[in-house]
């Protein structure tokens, strides 16, 4: 009796599930037939990472199957028309082409195709040295600062003029200067309005330029203070008396001090050098874009008080040349000096050989640069 019940239920069971297979089957079939719903598309896409002001052309563009289900505004389906139009932004391998990201029909290649309606691109020249010329590329946002004299106070000031501004190219380009010698000068073109294209240039015919590199993400506008010479040079004198230095001048941006000229230092060499990377690092860390670059040189000077009208006492020699000479090749938060000077004091400071340098007016000369004191 059960076998016969269960035989009965697999009669039954097989062509039911026979006919569940045939009725999915045929659903399955009409959604993979039906148009427009899940058959893909083609769309036009960047065939290797392209550079913004290229002029494409067929090799530089393909197609690949995109859901018809999820267009993208701007996109296209065919490379042809894509060819011969110039490009605005970046592209990565297999990134959609968009008209948002093409210049307008018959614009130039080139730089003139990345400025849009209403923008300027305007190139400035930017201090190689102290700067972050080097790291600043073509899509990178940077901020502007102007360093220039206060009219009727002989002092200098440096403000934040421009912030959040997008590089569009950085190179160099060949000027002479005073004495008509050639020189390279760095180069940076930035995509300003015309308002900002205006201060930027006033700017740089008052000062110097130098360019405060600026995270991608960050487009926070900052009101800052401007940060006074004086104020920096006040800060430099209580440091210089803290290691025993007196401070002798400061001429425009420099300023001079020497240890164990009138009163004396146990080791003037090592206070100076102290002295020194105290400065470098207050400098790094009041984060005003400027640099202090140091150099430190012992020996003769002569001394003395000059002028007729208003008096000044002075220092001067070989000795003070060769110091300065040094400050020149010095980099941020270190201290430049010569071999014979970092062999009186190689026992109390770690240091770096930047090998023979030419020096002017010495000719080439061993130059070391001191990092930090031995722990």
């Amino acid at each position: 009796m059960d076998r016969r019940r269960i035989l009965m239920a697999l009669a039954v069971a097989v062509p039911l599930a026979l006919l569940a297979s045939i009725l999915v089957y045929r659903q399955l079939s009409r959604a993979a037939s039906s148009p427009g719903r899940i058959a893909p598309t083609k769309i036009v896409v960047a065939a290797a990472p392209l550079a913004p002001g290229t002029r494409l052309d067929a090799k530089d563009l393909r197609q690949i199957g995109w859901p018809a289900s999820g267009p993208m505004q701007g996109m296209f389906a065919r490379p042809e028309d894509c060819v011969g139009r110039v490009l605005m932004s970046p592209l990565l391998e297999n990134e959609p082409v968009l008209e948002g990201s093409l210049a307008p029909k018959d614009s130039s290649a080139g730089l003139p195709a990345m400025i849009p309606p209403g923008m300027r691109g305007l190139s400035v020249a930017v201090n190689d040295v102290v700067g972050v010329a080097g790291f600043v590329q073509p899509g990178t946002s940077v901020d502007v600062l102007a360093t220039g004299g206060i009219e009727g106070q002989g002092s200098i000031l440096t403000r934040t003029i421009l912030e959040g501004i997008r590089v569009l190219a950085a190179g160099q380009k060949i000027q002479p200067d005073k004495d008509g010698t050639p020189q390279t000068v760095a180069v940076v073109t930035l995509l300003v309005t015309p308002d900002q294209a205006n201060t930027l240039t006033l700017a740089s015919t008052q000062g110097r330029i130098q360019l405060a590199l600026r995270n991608f993400g960050d487009t926070k506008q900052v009101n800052t203070s401007p940060a006074l010479l004086g104020d920096i040079f006040s800060r430099f004198d209580s440091i210089a008396a803290a290691h025993g230095l007196e401070k002798i001048k400061t001429i425009g941006d420099s300023f001079m001090a020497a240890a164990g000229l009138l009163n004396h230092v146990d080791n003037p060499i090592g206070a100076a050098v102290r002295c020194g990377l105290e400065m470098s690092s207050t400098m790094i860390d009041a984060q005003l874009g400027w640099e202090a670059r140091v150099g430190v040189h012992a020996g003769p000077v002569v001394a003395g008080v000059v002028g007729q009208e208003r008096y000044q006492f002075d220092i001067w020699g070989d000795t003070v040349n060769v110091a300065a000479r040094m400050a020149g090749k010095g980099r941020q938060g270190t201290v430049a000096l010569t071999q014979d000077i970092w062999n009186q004091i190689c026992g109390e400071f770690d240091a770096d050989p930047l090998g023979e340098l030419e020096i002017k007016g010495k000719g080439s000369i061993s130059v070391f640069e001191v990092r930090a004191p031995k722990t």
